[in-house]
């Protein structure tokens, strides 16, 4: 999947119009905020900038993206994952999310990120 400059220009300019949206119509007027709304817009804001099942093969994998964007990538096994961060010429961030304590602790000790 090829991603062009016009795709960068058109999801920066919804980005905008989502921002001039919500200070514009939604909050013009100063208000307390619920904690109902307060959920609501960070899911509308964090939706925008998750990526989920992302490929290795994507663009959005291989280039790296400056700005609030978090690439997932999913790994059926500890050592599948554990090749797939070694792998990656990035070292930005990586976590894992695991219920056994040890193989978090391998985790910090073989991730090469």
């Amino acid at each position: 999947m090829e991603v062009t400059i016009w795709f960068w220009i058109a999801f920066n300019l919804f980005v905008l119009a989502m921002l001039a949206l919500d200070l514009g119509v939604f909050h013009r007027h100063a208000h307390k905020v619920s904690v109902r709304e307060a959920a609501i817009w960070s899911a509308v804001w964090i939706g925008l900038s998750l990526l989920d099942k992302v490929s290795t093969d994507s663009d959005a994998y291989r280039d790296e993206i400056f700005g609030p964007v978090l690439c997932v990538l999913r790994a059926e096994t500890y050592e599948e994952g554990l090749a797939l961060i070694n792998a990656t010429p990035y070292g930005n961030g990586t976590a894992v999310f695991t219920r056994d304590g040890g193989a978090a602790r391998r985790f910090q000790f073989e991730v090469e990120a």
